[in-house]
């Protein structure tokens, strides 16, 4: 059972890069149980590709980011998505489908 001081999601000396720019260098953080943390910052420097990595959708230049411990790429995909996920505002989205209720 996870103690509740413990971290559950962790970035240690974090680096990450998107397009050869440099928008987050040597991050240590620690996330909680019961936490809740907001990323700000002015449009385009970087913020959803730091929530991208933290949830272990986009590979950092340097570092690591665990989840309980463990680094990210260590788990299956498929546990790890029953316990770490991101909605961003507005995603492109790698299905290209819609859904809609058919019983309207």
């Amino acid at each position: 059972m996870q103690a509740f001081n413990n971290p559950v999601l962790e970035a240690h000396k974090l680096t990450v890069a998107i397009g050869g720019k440099i928008i987050c260098r040597e991050l240590d953080m620690m996330i909680r149980p019961g936490e809740c943390w907001g990323v700000l910052g002015q449009n385009g420097v970087g913020k959803t590709t730091l929530l991208r990595t933290m949830a272990g959708l986009h590979t950092p230049q340097v570092g690591m980011v665990s989840w309980n411990g463990v680094a990210l790429a260590a788990h299956a995909r498929r546990s790890l998505a029953q316990h770490v996920g991101v909605l961003l505002q507005s995603e492109g989205g790698e299905f290209g489908v819609a859904c809609r209720n058919m019983y309207c």
